[in-house]
């Protein structure tokens, strides 16, 4: 019999939107998702080539901050993928976006304090939400090179 996590690789694999809903629906959190080497359901469906579709789905259901064994976070293979679906960039900007925008200052400490170093939200934006926001934001800025410096400043 399959596991949950073969079940929703096969979804993956096969581009089958709803049965990746169902196969997370039935997960709670005593059920590991990550494979043996840390990669998460993210990990897998960009190596997959999954759609743009199912990894917006996952994307709300799965860890940011997770790394695999080669310490490889999401972001970095979205950014780093050749022949990888443009939109797949776009999605994670704006959900990355949407979460910070939520304010949940102790989500954002555990992505920076796994090194997360993804940070598509203007001080000015942040303001907007919280001046505790925009001091994190503005701290962040301050602390952090990045990488993808300049690929997240072209989004905002």
């Amino acid at each position: 019999m399959a596991s949950i996590r073969e079940k929703l690789l096969e979804a993956i694999k096969a581009g089958k939107m709803e049965q990746v809903r169902e196969v997370l629906k039935a997960v709670d959190s005593t059920i590991p998702l990550r494979s043996a080497t840390g990669e998460s359901p993210l990990h897998e469906a960009i190596k997959l080539r999954a759609t743009p579709d199912i990894f917006k789905t996952l994307l709300e259901s799965c860890d940011l901050s997770a790394r695999d064994i080669d310490g490889q976070t999401v972001a970095d293979l979205v950014f780093s993928a050749e022949n990888l679906d443009p939109d797949f960039e776009n999605i994670l900007v704006n959900h990355v976006k949407a979460r910070i925008l939520q304010g949940r200052i102790n989500e954002l400490e555990k992505l920076l304090l796994s090194g997360w170093v993804f940070w598509p939200v203007s001080v000015e934006q942040a303001r907007n939400v919280s001046p505790e926001l925009a001091e994190f934001v503005t701290n962040i800025r301050e602390s952090q090179v990045s990488p993808y410096t300049y690929i997240i400043l072209a989004f905002l």
